[in-house]
């Protein structure tokens, strides 16, 4: 038993709903981290796409406007700005507080797992 209790020490507080607020706060953690790996799984395969795309462009579709893959990674990086300022913004309501974490990588998982969503409804992954 000495010897668990040890090895939970060490490790640092692990995931559980039901526990304390540093637990939630891993979970939410992780609930984040599994979020953007889910999300950029998609984006490699829908970046791909784009730019597969942009290989058959003809002059008078370049004239037309930027390539796929180039409008689209402005996008991404767009929203990546959007979503980290939002999640700030909805966890300084509690700030100074032991949930302000929790908050806002909820936040972020929520709207990411959102953008992956939408990502594979546009360009055609499902």
């Amino acid at each position: 038993m000495l010897m668990l209790a040890l090895l939970l020490a060490v490790a640092g507080p692990q995931c559980n709903r039901e526990g304390s607020q540093i637990e939630l706060d891993v979970c939410a953690d992780q609930d984040a981290k599994a979020a953007d790996a889910a999300l950029n799984r998609v984006w490699a395969t829908t970046i791909a796409r784009a730019r597969k795309m942009d290989g058959n462009l003809t002059a008078a579709d370049r004239s037309s406007g930027p390539p796929s893959a180039d409008a689209l990674l402005k996008a991404q990086r767009t929203w990546l700005s959007f979503r980290d300022a939002e999640c700030l913004a909805e966890a300084l309501e509690y700030r100074g507080g032991s949930m302000m974490p929790m908050i806002e990588s909820a936040c972020a998982a929520r709207l990411t797992k959102a953008r992956t969503k939408d990502l594979q409804t546009a360009f055609g992954e499902n």
